[in-house]
């Protein structure tokens, strides 16, 4: 998200590793079948409707086990990767990390400059302003950790985007720039392009 570097009460997610130093430690034990390196492939992909939707992009799904009542994925396509937090009812997933920050330590930082954009998919939505800078983040059900990032549905759709339209000034500077769907999530188009090559009679 733009300029979501600068914001100061982030801090604490920063000093994480990055998902990519992660992803890289792993993808060099990688074996073929159904693991990377210790990670094993999510066994309940078709039960859970987000993850049954990204694996129809032929993403493979590795499980990251629950934290705070939620649980992470890496979802894999080729040699890109996203590491996603699946919402509480299986309809979603937040394209991001969860921080080591509370809601209670955002709002005691960040203060008047918090707007409460509801609960989608059982997570509590929060944007902060920090001037031209801002930033989407979403609780866990305990409310001890936050999760940055953007939050897409079962079918593709865009909830984050939804929750900010109101906001005046977000969807012009900030959405139109950074919410291009990424390649693993881009379920619709991976349905799309399944329908054309089934209608494409083969070249002998």
């Amino acid at each position: 998200m733009a300029d979501q570097g600068c914001c100061k009460w982030n801090a604490a997610a920063a000093e994480q590793p990055a998902p990519s130093a992660l992803v890289e430690a792993e993808a060099t034990k990688q074996n073929a079948g159904s693991t990377v390196g210790l990670l094993s492939e999510a066994p309940d992909i078709d039960q859970v409707p987000v993850l049954k939707h990204i694996s129809e992009t032929g993403a493979k799904i590795f499980d990251l086990g629950m934290s705070h009542g939620v649980r992470g994925v890496l979802a894999r396509l080729g040699k890109e990767f996203m590491l996603l937090e699946v919402a509480p009812d299986g309809q979603a997933v937040v394209a991001g990390l969860q921080s080591e920050l509370s809601v209670s330590e955002l709002l005691a930082i960040a203060g008047s400059q918090v707007t409460e954009i509801g609960s989608a998919h059982g997570l509590r939505g929060i944007f902060v302003r920090d001037g031209a800078a801002f930033q989407v983040f979403y609780a866990t059900p305990d409310g001890e950790r936050l999760i940055p990032g953007v939050m897409w549905d079962a079918v593709g759709k865009n909830i984050t985007r939804e929750q900010v339209a109101p906001i005046a000034g977000t969807l012009r500077r900030w959405w139109s720039e950074t919410m291009t769907r990424p390649r693993v999530l881009n379920w619709r188009g991976a349905r799309a392009r399944r329908s054309i090559s089934s209608k494409t009679p083969r070249s002998e």
